[in-house]
C-alpha cells in the first residue's frame, strides 16, 4: 500500500503556546483502507484528556465568574466544573485536530482535503470536529480521508512569473495629487471654471418623463471639476461645466436622465507646493519621506493580493507540469472554500466552470505543495518572522498588531490550520524566488 507524504505539522514556541498533544507518541491509532478510502480510528488516552482540560480551564480561570467567587479567583477544579459543556466543547475541537494530524504524520498519510470525522462521532448533518469522552477519561473518535494519489516527484523547472503590472510610483503621484487639492486653498471666483477648481451648484436630475428625481436631487453641492478626484463626476458633466461663471445653467442628458444645474459659485484653487513644506504639514520631515510612507501603506493594502495573483501563477503550472487524478472530495472541498473568498466569490459565483478549475488548482496545487515541503524542509522552513509577516499582509491596514492577531486565533482554535496554510505560502514564495 503506498502512501504520499505528510509534513509534520509546524509549531512557533517563541510566538505561540505548543500544541496540548502534537507530537506525543502514546496516541494509539489503527488504519484501515476500504473502497478508496483510509479508515483512522484514533483514542487519545485519559492523561492526556485530563492535561487537555486543565489547559483549557487554566486559560480561562484568571477571567472566569463563577458563583461565590470574586472574579478568576475560583480553583481550577471549581472552574472547569463551571464551564464543563464550554470546555468539552473547546477540547474536543483541539483533540480532533491535532490528534489527527499526529496520526496521520505518523502514518505517513496526505490528508488532501480535510478529513471527516465519522458518522458515529457526530450529529447527523455537521460536520464540525467532535469526538466521544470514554468513561475511563479517554477521547475516542474515527475519521476518513481519500486515499491520496501516488505522486512522489514534483517538477519544478521552468517555472516562470510575470511580474506585478501596478506601478507603485504612479499610485504614489496620484495619492501626491489627492493631497494637494485636499489642503488647496481656495478663493471665489467671477472667471470662468477650470478643471482644477470646485463650483457649488444645485442639481435637478429628471426622468424620461420629466419628474424630478428627489433621491438624485442637490442643493448646494460642492462639486470639483478634477476627474481624478471627484468620482461622481462623468466626462461628459464635466465638459458641460468648464468655463462655466456663478449664474450660469447648464442643461443636459446623459444615461436617461436630464441634468438641470445651476452654477452658484466658483471657487479657484490655489495647489500648495510639492516639496518639503508639504510634508512637514502631514507631520514627516520631508517629500521624501512622504512619499515613502504613501508607498509603504499602499504595500499594506496591496501586498496580499499582489503575492496571491503571483502565487496563482505558480500553482497553475505546477498543476500542469504535474498532471493526476485528484479525488472528487478534495475538489468539492475547496469549492466550498471558493465561497468564502471575498476577492474571488463574486466573480467566480458568476462562472460555475472557472469556480469548478479554481478548486481544481488550489486542491490539486496544495497536495503538489505538500511534497515539496517534505522534500525542501530546509529551504522552505517557516521562522517567527515569516509568520508576523504573513499576519502582518492580512491584516493590511486595519491597525491591528500581528501579534494580537496570532493570539486571537489561538483562542478560536484557528491558528494550527493557518500556520499550515501559511507553510504552503512559504513553499510559494520559494518558488517565485527560485523562477527569478
Amino acid at each position: 500500500m503506498k502512501r504520499a507524504p505528510f509534513g509534520a505539522l509546524f509549531s512557533c514556541p517563541h510566538i505561540i503556546r505548543p500544541g496540548v498533544i502534537a507530537g506525543m507518541t502514546n496516541i494509539q491509532h489503527s488504519l484501515l483502507e476500504k473502497d478508496g478510502k483510509y479508515i483512522v480510528d484514533i483514542t487519545v488516552p485519559g492523561p492526556l484528556v485530563e492535561t487537555a482540560m486543565n489547559a483549557a480551564a487554566q486559560a480561562i480561570a484568571g477571567k472566569a465568574e463563577v458563583p461565590g467567587f470574586r472574579p478568576g479567583a475560583a480553583p481550577l477544579a471549581i472552574v472547569r466544573q463551571h464551564y464543563a459543556p464550554q470546555l468539552k466543547a473547546q477540547v474536543s475541537s483541539r483533540l480532533v485536530q491535532e490528534a489527527t494530524r499526529d496520526a496521520l504524520r505518523t502514518l505517513q498519510i496526505s490528508a488532501g482535503a480535510r478529513p471527516m470525522v465519522l458518522p458515529e462521532f457526530r450529529p447527523a448533518g455537521i460536520r464540525k470536529w467532535v469526538g466521544r469522552f470514554e468513561l475511563n477519561g479517554a477521547f475516542k473518535f474515527a475519521v476518513a480521508t481519500d486515499v491520496p494519489p501516488a505522486v512522489t516527484t514534483v517538477d519544478i523547472d521552468g517555472i516562470t512569473v510575470t511580474p506585478h503590472t501596478d506601478d507603485p510610483s504612479a499610485v504614489v503621484d496620484e495619492q501626491l495629487h489627492h493631497l494637494r487639492h485636499d489642503l488647496a486653498i481656495k478663493s471665489p471666483s467671477n472667471q470662468p471654471s477650470t478643471e482644477l477648481d470646485e463650483i457649488i451648484c444645485s442639481i435637478v436630475a429628471l426622468d424620461e418623463n420629466g419628474q424630478a428625481l428627489p433621491e438624485m436631487s442637490l442643493a448646494s453641492f460642492p462639486l470639483s471639476l478634477d476627474l481624478q478626484k471627484e468620482a461622481l463626476l462623468s466626462r461628459t458633466m464635466a465638459a458641460q461645466l468648464i468655463d462655466k461663471r456663478p449664474g450660469d445653467q447648464v442643461e443636459f442628458s446623459e444615461d436617461g436622465l436630464t441634468y438641470r444645474i445651476s452654477i452658484e459659485a466658483v471657487n479657484t484653487k490655489t495647489l500648495p507646493v510639492l516639496n518639503d513644506a508639504l510634508a512637514q504639514q502631514c507631520g514627516v520631515a520631508s517629500l521624501q519621506e512622504l512619499r515613502d510612507r504613501i508607498h509603504e501603506e499602499w504595500l499594506l493594502r496591496n501586498a496580499a493580493r499582489i503575492r496571491r495573483d503571483l502565487h496563482m501563477q505558480v500553482r497553475e503550472q505546477l498543476v500542469a507540469k504535474n498532471p493526476f487524478q485528484i479525488p472528487e472530495s478534495w475538489a468539492a472541498d475547496y469549492r466550498e472554500k471558493v465561497q468564502s473568498l471575498a476577492d474571488f466569490s463574486e466573480a467566480l459565483q458568476e462562472n460555475e466552470e472557472r469556480a469548478a478549475r479554481f478548486a481544481q488548482i488550489c486542491a490539486a496545487s496544495d497536495y503538489l505543495l505538500e511534497i515539496l515541503e517534505e522534500k525542501f524542509a530546509s529551504e522552505v522552513q517557516l521562522s517567527d518572522a515569516d509568520l508576523l509577516n504573513y499576519a502582518k499582509e492580512e491584516l493590511g491596514v486595519s491597525g491591528v498588531k500581528p501579534q494580537d492577531y496570532i493570539k486571537v486565533m489561538l483562542a478560536k482554535g484557528q491558528y494550527d490550520s493557518w500556520v499550515l496554510q501559511q507553510k504552503k505560502t512559504k513553499t510559494l514564495d520559494w518558488l517565485i524566488t527560485r523562477a527569478k
